[in-house]
């Protein structure tokens, strides 16, 4: 039997009924909550965050265009967030807010920014110390409610602040990994705009598509042997999560033909061990989600999916995930690919090391090879 499946909103698809235990659990390691309609017969995926709403006020800067811009940017910065942005008309619903911020337009020359505990404090002061300007930050913490007895972040704001729609960016980053932690920011930039991102290759591809080479008028020489080799390689940064026991890597696996033939389809295995101690997450799709959420290219579908649909009893027990691209991909001489930022998310052991190893099979030209580096972390 066949159900629909609606994302953020949009028919998608359809998908067979079997594969919704797997769909639900592919969206419950996306931080994507799911909705299942009986009478409709119909999967719906949204936001984790959907119905949490953010108050927005502000006062200064009447004399200028200030609050209208900040008003725009605000309500672009949460387009694709899930939340609701509410601003003081919406008076009568203050009580059922989830977070508020209150932004003051001063004649200061500096910014200061109250938080309302120290859980949020520490969040703003890893985004907002990031230098996007010459004028210093000033951060604090209160005893109590600073503002209205109910904000959550309260910035004075210098009201010719040049750099406000970068500072606002980064409050907003702030505020959005305070609500739902580092490990799934992903998932608020939208599941498909994640994949078209990091599905076309890297910036060293495109540069080399881009360049075109001069006629060549030399005579004629013998053509050197045609040889199919490869290499690739890890990429990765780690992020521990607020209490140190779990930890996320943020994980590219680099592929680059180092031969002078052009290599088609790999085929790639990621063994990790222990088996059931290391999950994978990011744009890798179960072939049953392919259909729905694949990002559609002018050479078709883009990405990549797990090889079979054993994948997750393959993952726990033999510890091996068995990964191919969605459609046909084919990597030119001295060029890249790969599969770029998923993630590898692991509990902290109680002793012992956590490995992650890759192997690139390219079938059509009996080319096989291992990464020349491994991800290993000991407790």
């Amino acid at each position: 039997m066949k159900v629909n499946v609606s994302y953020l909103g949009k028919e998608k698809g359809t998908a067979d009924f079997s594969s919704l235990p797997s769909l639900l659990l592919y969206c419950s390691r996306h931080g994507l909550d799911t909705t299942w309609s009986r009478e409709e017969k119909t999967l719906y995926i949204d936001y984790p965050q959907k119905n949490q709403t953010l108050l927005l006020t502000m006062e200064g800067g009447e004399d200028s265009d200030v609050l209208q811009e900040t008003l725009s940017l605000m309500k672009e910065l949460l387009k694709n967030s899930g939340m609701v942005l509410k601003t003081e008309i919406d008076q009568q619903e203050h009580e059922e807010d989830n977070f508020h911020v209150h932004l003051e337009f001063t004649k200061s020359e500096n910014i200061v920014i109250t938080c309302k505990n120290s859980d949020i404090i520490a969040v703003i002061q890893k985004h907002c110390r990031r230098k996007i300007s010459s004028r210093p930050y000033v951060f604090f913490k209160t005893a109590g409610a600073q503002h209205k007895g109910r904000a959550s972040i309260s910035c004075e704001i210098p009201v010719n602040y040049t750099s406000l729609e970068e500072f606002l960016i980064q409050l907003q980053a702030s505020i959005l990994e305070h609500c739902i932690g580092s490990s799934e920011l992903l998932n608020w930039v939208g599941l498909e705009t994640v994949v078209e991102l990091f599905s076309s290759g890297t910036p060293e591809k495109k540069k080399n598509r881009q360049q075109k080479r001069a006629p060549d008028t030399r005579p004629a020489e013998v053509k050197p042997q045609v040889k199919a080799e490869g290499e690739a390689y890890f990429n990765y940064t780690i992020r521990p999560h607020s209490n140190n026991e779990k930890y996320t890597l943020i994980t590219d696996l680099v592929i680059k033909n180092t031969g002078t033939a052009e290599l088609h389809n790999p085929i790639v295995c990621l063994r990790v061990d222990p088996p059931a101690q290391i999950e994978i997450g990011g744009q890798i799709l179960p072939p049953e989600m392919v259909e729905v959420l694949a990002v559609q290219g002018t050479e078709g579908a883009q990405g990549w999916q797990y090889a079979n649909d054993e994948w997750l009893q393959e993952g726990y027990e033999k510890g091996e995930f068995w990964i191919r691209p969605i459609d046909t991909l084919s990597i030119d001489p001295e060029e890249f690919n790969g599969i770029y930022q998923f993630h590898l998310n692991f509990d902290k052991l109680e002793k012992g090391t956590c490995t992650v190893e890759a192997f690139v099979y390219f079938r059509e030209q009996n080319v096989t090879f291992k990464a020349m580096n491994d991800i290993s972390f000991a407790f």
